[in-house]
């Protein structure tokens, strides 16, 4: 549920400064920007909405960084999966997103999970 204070404009002016201070090198400060826009998006929209989905996939680099892999892997899933499911979702975006976790899989030496993800 959305709680008093919420907004989309608040909710795109934090998802934009995350975006903007992660481009200037400063990962934590921008993280935490990006995790406050997931969580209005989430209470606003809930969690299968595109927004939700596109902030998970922009956060699981962070979390790669952070060695936690695993919680990027699930981040960059959710996007994939609410893609898929959302009708009229872009599907140069949704190739993006499968693609991002392609590549994060490849990179974390587990081949044969990006090898199924891109077939």
């Amino acid at each position: 549920r959305a709680s008093e204070g919420d907004s989309v404009a608040l909710a795109n002016v934090l998802d934009r400064l995350g975006k903007l201070l992660n481009e200037q090198g400063l990962f934590d400060r921008g993280f935490k920007k990006l995790v406050e826009a997931h969580a209005m998006y989430h209470r606003l929209y809930g969690d299968d909405s595109g927004r939700a989905a596109q902030l998970c996939n922009d956060m699981a680099p962070h979390l790669h960084r952070l060695g936690r892999v695993a919680e990027a892997l699930a981040m960059q899933e959710k996007a994939v999966d609410v893609a898929r499911r959302t009708p009229g979702w872009d599907p140069d975006e949704f190739a993006i997103l499968l693609c991002n976790l392609g590549v994060a899989y490849l990179t974390n030496g587990m081949c044969a999970e990006a090898v199924a993800r891109f077939e």
